[in-house]
């Protein structure tokens, strides 16, 4: 057992491991905790990656304050956050701290699978178990396995407990969120090779959770590896998820959405950090004739293509979270949407700038549509807004004027 793992056991941070989480009430509140959480884990970042002091108690905080539950449905007890909100939270905590930011991913795709593929029962205990603050974790691909999708790890019925219970044996790496886990969930195979998902208390005997995770930058991520030695599962704890996975999901996607989220917080950060640098610490070059380097008008250029590609970059993950949302929890019966190309039909009528609402479209705030939508520039000329074009890339068609 590793050293990080019987440190888990001592006294000292046995309390980290206590299930208590408060609640949260609204979408508006979610964003609030995040940026408040975030001001806080911003503070020391660089030092725990430096140092790869792992994050706990920080772990313990972001986890209490009800935020790794947003996504718990309605109808379960939880809030049921869009996946547009959900994505904004890990932009905005990834932005304070990239490790602190990836560590729930794991925890947020797992109760997207619970949602998609769980029985009644296992829906109402696990996601029970997520408002009372416990945290999935994950046991991630096989080292050895030709792909992702080529599982090794094996879960066979116990037959001498005669109880539908399994035995777990096999031993993935890159576990991310794996040691900081209440719940460490794996895939697994059947005696027929008929794909599982396991999800194994993170005291059971025989599972191990080794930190041997060494990276460049994301230190504290301590994705390392996971080893099942004849862990037994109980079968309440085990969904199958052989037909569910024949049929179009969104587990794939959801999980690149929060990527792509923390990816985003992450440029945030590194947009923000080369502006400060630049405005307080660079000097300007000889010849450009500025007493700043933040007045040369290059280095202003490269900052606002730098700060244009990431308001992009925002637009397009908003865009993908609202595709998601509706597919939250298909049924049989789901119809899932077709791709649609730029010369297609658009789905909605133009939207006027700021406000965003078509009239066939319910869902955007109610204010007359107007095409192009235009904002008046210091000159007193009118130019489309760079911000509405990019937003609505896709859902229309007419070309506008760029300033």
């Amino acid at each position: 057992m590793s050293a990080a793992i019987d440190a888990l056991r001592a006294p000292s941070v046995r309390h980290l491991f206590q299930r208590t989480a408060q609640r949260i009430a609204s979408q508006a509140q979610a964003l609030q905790v995040a940026h408040a959480l975030a001001q806080e884990f911003a503070r020391g970042a660089a030092e725990r990656d430096r140092e790869r002091r792992l994050p706990f108690e920080e772990i313990e905080r972001f986890s209490h304050s009800g935020l790794w539950a947003i996504a718990v449905p309605r109808a379960y007890g939880g809030i049921g956050a869009s996946w547009a909100t959900v994505a904004e939270v890990f932009k905005i905590v990834s932005a304070a701290d990239p490790s602190i930011g990836q560590i729930p991913q794991n925890h947020f795709g797992n109760l997207n699978v619970i949602a998609n593929a769980g029985s009644e029962e296992q829906k109402r205990f696990f996601f029970g178990e997520a408002l009372n603050g416990a945290r999935f974790g994950n046991a991630g691909p096989e080292r050895n396995s030709k792909n992702v999708l080529d599982v090794r790890t094996r879960a066979v019925l116990d037959d001498e407990a005669g109880d539908g219970s399994y035995l777990l044996t096999g031993t993935r790496f890159y576990s991310t969120g794996a040691l900081y886990a209440h719940w460490i969930p794996s895939r697994a195979i059947d005696d027929q090779g008929d794909p599982l998902f396991v999800y194994n208390r993170f005291d059971a005997p025989g599972l191990r959770v080794v930190d041997d995770w060494s990276s460049f930058g994301q230190r504290t991520t301590a994705s390392g590896s996971v080893v099942f030695d004849r862990v037994r599962v109980p079968a309440s704890q085990v969904l199958q998820v052989k037909d569910f996975l024949k049929q179009p999901n969104n587990i794939g996607p959801v999980s690149q959405l929060i990527q792509a989220a923390i990816d985003a917080g992450i440029a945030h950060a590194a947009v923000r950090d080369a502006i400060e640098f630049v405005t307080t610490r660079s000097r300007p070059y000889a010849d450009s004739g500025v007493e700043r380097a933040g007045d040369d008008p290059y280095i202003i250029r490269d900052i606002g293509n730098l700060k244009l590609r990431l308001h992009a970059s925002d637009a397009l993950l908003e865009r993908a979270a609202g595709v998601r949302t509706p597919c939250l929890t298909p049924s049989a019966s789901t119809r899932w949407p077709k791709p649609r190309l730029p010369w297609q039909k658009p789905r909605c009528s133009p939207p006027s700038c700021r406000c965003w609402r078509p009239k066939s479209c319910s869902n955007w705030p109610a204010r007359p549509p107007r095409w192009p939508p235009t904002i008046s520039t210091a000159t007193g000329a009118t130019r489309a807004c760079i911000r509405c074009t990019i937003r609505c890339a896709g859902n229309i068609t007419r070309s506008a004027t760029t300033p």
